[in-house]
């Protein structure tokens, strides 16, 4: 796609309503962007996001690493430093920072059978709290997926209709497979090292303190329940301790 016709299209044209829909969430949580991808097997894909300016620089960027083709995607959440390992440029997350003051990005990943969609959060760099408020509010983070899908309905129709293909050179795959950033002696290199939303959830509890019966109590679910969610988190990423659980929380928190 042309660069002319690039800027014509509803990645760049839509930014306003899309910034409509997504504001209460700019004074509740302090946040300053959204965006919606929704990647094709035919690598392909479309974007609406708040942020025109962004979205024009990414396309005329070519970064390395973005291509798609739809394999090794693991429906989770993935914080800040460690989508470096799962395959994002470095230089696309500076860059997002250092420009457009795009920081602590939360991308939630959704895998379907021909399609993969991303959600996309950040925060200013003011906003030295958005790692927790993505703990403490995985909720209403996701009733506003839902919410935006239904109000933004017929403009991902139009946008399917206009999508953005990935240049040739991009064809590769993009393995969005991995949670945190750590050293290799800390985690064992595996395709499964991601946190499911009730994961992070029990995560977030038990680094405040909470024992798998308050966690529990806290989140509506079993003690079992718990016990469960937390013991795969440990054989996902090669822990043992409670205390590896702690820090990888912690981790997560101050990328």
């Amino acid at each position: 796609m042309a660069l002319c016709s690039i800027k014509n299209n509803p990645s760049i044209t839509t930014w306003t309503y899309v910034n409509e829909i997504f504001h209460p969430l700019f004074d509740r949580f302090h946040l300053n962007y959204f965006a919606y991808i929704k990647l094709f097997h035919d690598k392909s894909y479309l974007i609406l996001s708040n942020n025109p300016s962004w979205t024009l620089h990414f396309y005329k960027s070519c970064y390395k690493g973005i291509g798609y083709t739809g394999k090794n995607f693991n429906s989770g959440y993935y914080v800040s430093s460690g989508l470096e390992q799962i395959g994002m440029p470095p230089l696309q997350l500076a860059d997002a920072a250092n420009f457009f003051n795009i920081n602590y990005p939360l991308y939630k990943i959704d895998v379907n059978t021909n399609y993969c969609e991303i959600y996309i959060w950040g925060a200013p760099r003011d906003n030295k709290a958005a790692i927790d408020t993505y703990f403490n509010e995985l909720t209403a983070l996701n009733n506003f997926q839902q919410f935006f899908k239904a109000k933004a309905n017929k403009l991902i129709q139009v946008a399917n209709q206009q999508k953005i293909s990935i240049p040739s050179i991009l064809h590769q795959d993009f393995q969005l497979t991995q949670t945190v950033s750590t050293t290799p002696s800390t985690i064992k290199p595996c395709s499964r090292n991601y946190l499911r939303p009730k994961e992070l959830e029990c995560l977030y509890y038990l680094a405040q303190g909470n024992t798998s019966k308050e966690i529990a109590n806290n989140l509506g679910l079993s003690f079992r329940t718990v016990e469960t969610y937390l013991r795969n988190i440990k054989e996902r990423f090669g822990y043992h301790t409670k205390s590896e659980l702690i820090k990888l929380y912690n981790m997560l928190r101050f990328t």
